[in-house]
């Protein structure tokens, strides 16, 4: 039999490749401690946490219990692999994280998406309260910026205009989405 030597280096056994918004990653990120010849380090105990190498400001990553420190798996003596579940990031963009050991070993994720989730929120951004002739642009442009309930923006809502005064809104060419 093969007796693993002592930790030197962290691998990713499985990770998300995009998520969403305040949801838990799917699926768990797996880390692995081995050697240096990529045997399982089985007498490895650190615990780790999950740091962002780049991403969006003000994303961080989060576990509603355990804040950013991992949960181990056990294996007879002590802890040689874990699944970091239920960890989220509420700011949408693209992500590179990373997983850390107290005793300085570290390994990258492959770039991660995380997506806005369900709209819930519809702002003005500029337009309306506006009077104008009949079939001429108003002043202001009608804008407004639809999130999610983290303030990501929110693309591809359709926005339906009602004029609450008697007139009529026409929407002309617009087919977009919402202004993000």
């Amino acid at each position: 039999t093969t007796v693993a030597g002592a930790a030197t280096q962290m691998v990713i056994l499985d990770q998300p490749d995009s998520a969403v918004a305040g949801d838990a990653f799917s699926p768990s990120i797996w880390i692995e401690a081995r050697d240096a010849f990529g045997n399982r380090a089985t007498s490895w105990s650190d615990s780790v946490r999950i740091v962002v190498d780049s991403g969006p400001s003000g994303g961080v990553v989060r576990h509603p219990v355990l804040g950013d420190r991992a949960e181990f798996l056990t294996n007879g003596g002590g802890p040689v692999y874990g699944a970091l579940g239920g960890y989220e990031i509420e700011v949408a963009g693209t992500y590179r994280l990373r997983v850390v050991a107290d005793g300085g070993l570290s390994v990258a994720l492959a770039p991660f998406t995380v997506r806005a989730t369900t709209p819930e929120l519809l702002a003005k951004v500029s337009g309306g309260d506006e009077t104008g002739a009949v079939l001429q642009a108003f002043a202001a442009p009608l804008r407004v910026r639809v999130t999610d309930q983290f303030q990501n923006p929110v693309g591809g809502v359709k926005v339906a205009w009602v004029d609450q005064g008697g007139g009529a809104v026409r929407l002309g060419g617009f087919g977009g989405p919402a202004e993000v």
